[in-house]
């Protein structure tokens, strides 16, 4: 199987586009066409989706330079496949069993983040991930100011409710847990 990898870089291209175009928020579109721009361009998921697909790419390329040759058709076909990693498409121009195994984990890593929330990508979702690691920084930052001062979480210029961060946790915390338990099992293909 193939996947994509027998059309053309155009072809290519465009089935890839269309997928990050469904990694994306379907409600950013709504807003796109009543010309809501500037809520379109500020929306954290889609800078989080064009950062998270750029840094994969980055990653899967900058490794496989360091392993072969440059190859301008391979960075190309990389870039692809850390684009389709993140939309969860599952479309591949690269042979995924020629990555290395820092690789690999980097794509699945992308796979198991995804896309936006109301997109059709799977994972756990960008702004879940953007929740968890804001959280993190808060928690980090409260170790380091004094006892009385108020620091509190913003996500997207407001202020979500302790449940709605509890939800988000609880999400990530049961994907994760189901992938680890169903790694558990072993897989020997």
């Amino acid at each position: 199987d193939t996947s994509i990898a027998d059309l053309s870089l155009a072809a290519q291209t465009v089935v890839t586009s269309l997928c990050a175009a469904g990694a994306i928020a379907m409600p950013l579109y709504y807003q796109a066409a009543r010309g809501q721009w500037r809520a379109v361009l500020g929306d954290p998921e889609l800078k989080a989706l064009l950062i998270a697909a750029l840094v994969v790419a980055g990653l899967l390329i900058v490794r496989d330079l360091a392993v072969h040759e440059v190859a301008p058709e391979r960075i190309e076909n990389l870039a692809l496949l850390a684009v389709s990693a993140q939309t969860t498409a599952g479309f591949s121009t690269a042979g995924v069993e020629s990555l290395d195994a820092f690789s690999k984990i980097v794509v699945i890593a992308a796979m198991t983040i995804g896309g936006g929330v109301g997109s059709s990508a799977g994972g756990i979702k960008l702004l879940r991930m953007i929740v968890l690691v804001k959280l993190v920084h808060l928690v980090i930052v409260r170790t380091r100011v004094t006892p009385h001062t108020v620091t509190r979480l913003h996500v997207g210029g407001r202020e979500p409710p302790d449940d709605e961060v509890l939800r988000v946790l609880l999400v990530i915390g049961l994907h994760l847990g189901a992938g680890f338990r169903g790694s558990s099992f072993g897989y020997s293909g």
